[in-house]
């Protein structure tokens, strides 16, 4: 990995954009997109558990399909009964979701998935009994594709709605298949009714998906849960009130205003880029806020104006840093402003996690500051205090925001 300082030439982070799209969709899919700061600090969840909506909405199309189902045949009952098996079970997956972080690791994923899965392949089991000659061979291969439809999209690779939709199509094929047998299934409307349900189901699926997941499987990382994917750095629960826009905007309002005040004394430059760093924070603040209430870009110009406006502030401040002379009695601090700068480019970094990008970066920057208290610091100093409480404000800021990726990206 290169040295933090490789950053002071920000105007080359634009390259990187192109390579951010995978970040951005994890900060998408982690931070809820319905948000209300409106007092002071909005810690609480804003968002409605999006289980019991999927119960509400979708159960009234399978009572339909399954009351069909009873009168046609024990074995399409049965299928369809699996299938009500399915719905629950991912009714009980997304609440789940809700309560806690994406895991970490493969294993743990495939387990929270486990029990879904094996409701899904339950509706394999009767599609072979049926003969695919026989006139309700269709009625048991749609409902296996509803159900394919139905709970695929949680760990599909492509977009919710686009998984869902087309299944959606295998779905109304089968439909029309058994449409068409109308005269050989004896002309009994149940079987028409059965299948136009069933369609319109996996339809309000994708509808649901696009509008409660629609880059994925909702996680919350706001809700008091373990930090899965920071093993030990952050081993303690999160706060129960913690939540990704209110804890950043309480980072703002405290060891950002801290550092700017603790500037204050020495003036000139150095307080300038103590400012310019509060308006860094408030520009990746908005970045966060629009990531939270969008779906992920999907193409590279619409990644490059999500942080375009943190970027450039970024360099503002890196220019400063770059035109500081060396014998400024401030070029140490200012250097240090520039290093943080570095850990602010989490958003954009794309060879490790974000998490582990500000963790591995943060001892260098403790180490470049206690240099600075050892040059500057001391009773022996001028104002020796003063360059204390600067790096113990600096050190404090650099703190808060390791953490709060490691909590929350």
């Amino acid at each position: 990995r290169p040295a933090p300082t490789a950053f002071k030439n920000v105007s080359g982070l634009a390259m990187k954009f192109e390579n951010s799209v995978r970040l951005l969709e994890e900060i998408a899919a982690k931070v809820p997109r319905k948000v209300d700061t409106t007092s002071q600090y909005q810690f609480g969840v804003v968002e409605e558990d999006p289980g019991p909506v999927f119960r509400e909405r979708i159960m009234p199309f399978f009572t339909t399909v399954r009351e069909q189902a009873q009168l046609i045949d024990d074995d399409v009952d049965e299928q369809c009964s699996n299938l009500g098996s399915v719905l629950a079970t991912l009714a009980l997956v997304i609440s789940a979701a809700h309560t806690r972080p994406k895991p970490d690791t493969e294993k743990e994923l495939t387990a929270f998935f486990e029990d879904l899965m094996f409701a899904v392949e339950d509706l394999d089991d009767l599609v072979p009994k049926a003969s695919s000659r026989s006139p309700l061979a269709p009625h048991l291969v749609g409902l296996k594709e509803a159900a394919q439809a139905v709970a695929g999209w949680t760990t599909s690779v492509v977009p919710p709605k686009t998984h869902v939709g087309e299944f959606r199509k295998i779905v109304e094929i089968q439909a029309e298949i058994v449409k068409g047998n109308f005269l050989e299934l004896g002309g009994d409307p149940k079987h028409t009714l059965m299948v136009e349900a069933m369609v319109a189901l996996v339809y309000d699926v994708e509808k649901y998906v696009e509008e409660f997941h629609p880059a994925g499987l909702r996680w919350n990382y706001a809700k008091g849960c373990k930090q899965e994917t920071w093993k030990g750095f952050v081993p303690e629960m999160i706060p129960p009130h913690s939540h990704p826009l209110a804890d950043y905007q309480a980072m703002i309002k405290g060891p950002v205003a801290d550092l700017v005040l603790a500037s204050k004394p020495f003036g000139g430059r150095l307080l300038e880029q103590a400012e310019q760093i509060d308006v860094v924070f408030r520009a990746q603040y908005a970045m966060i806020q629009a990531a939270a209430k969008r779906r992920r870009p999907e193409n590279p110009s619409g990644l490059k104006m999500l942080v375009m406006s943190s970027m450039h502030e970024i360099a503002v401040v890196m220019n400063v840093v770059a035109e500081t002379p060396p014998e400024s009695p401030f070029h140490d601090h200012i250097a240090l402003v520039g290093e943080l700068m570095a850990l602010m480019a989490w958003c954009v970094v794309t060879e490790v996690t974000a998490a582990t990008y500000v963790r591995d970066l943060l001892p260098l920057l403790r180490s470049l500051s206690a240099k600075l208290v050892a040059t500057h610091g001391g009773d022996g100093a001028d104002y020796g205090f003063l360059h204390e409480r600067w790096a113990d404000a600096y050190d404090r800021l650099a703190a808060s925001l390791v953490l709060y990726v490691g909590r929350f990206h």
